[in-house]
């Protein structure tokens, strides 16, 4: 169908974390199928990342496309008030936003429970960084993962034209 889907996972997330792990099936796989149905071209980029929060680790999963405006459908938005319902008991929140422009970003944040890992000897911490990628979803993905850490990051895209030399 020409829908690339890109998984962005970030380094720190834990590699177990205590959740309701049916939830998060059930909302990613519906989020996933009907992020992939309404986007005809372009991609669908799913993005893992923990952060910390007062009240403890939240685990985030971001779904952006780049579907037509107004591409939802009736069955999209049932499933939606099915599962914003479940996610608020357990203490989580599912924001959804269609810039007129087209495209949808929805987040789904759930409490969890694990360890980010510490930064290392020699980390990036307390330094600035340059991100440069000509790929938006890798660019916004990594950004991400970066910031989640308290980063402070930059990101623009390489220059369409090399320097000599």
């Amino acid at each position: 169908r020409g829908v690339e889907v890109v998984p962005i996972i970030d380094p720190a997330l834990p590699r177990k974390l205590e959740l309701d792990a049916r939830l998060l099936q059930d909302a990613v796989g519906n989020l996933l199928e009907q992020a992939v149905a309404c986007t005809s071209a372009g991609y669908v980029a799913l993005n893992f990342s923990a952060l910390r929060a007062p009240d403890g680790l939240r685990l985030q999963v971001c779904i952006e496309d780049t579907r037509a405006a107004g591409a939802q459908d009736l069955r999209a938005r049932r499933r939606l008030s099915e599962i914003r319902p479940r996610v608020a008991r357990l203490g989580g929140a599912l924001e959804v936003t269609t810039p007129p422009a087209g495209g949808c970003r929805v987040l789904l944040d759930l409490p969890a429970r694990g360890a980010i890992s510490a930064p290392t000897e020699g980390s990036l911490r307390g330094r600035r960084i340059l991100l440069i990628d000509d790929h938006p979803i890798r660019r916004h993905g990594a950004r991400s993962a970066l910031e989640s850490e308290g980063r402070c990051c930059c990101s623009r895209r390489s220059s369409p034209t090399r320097p000599p030399g």
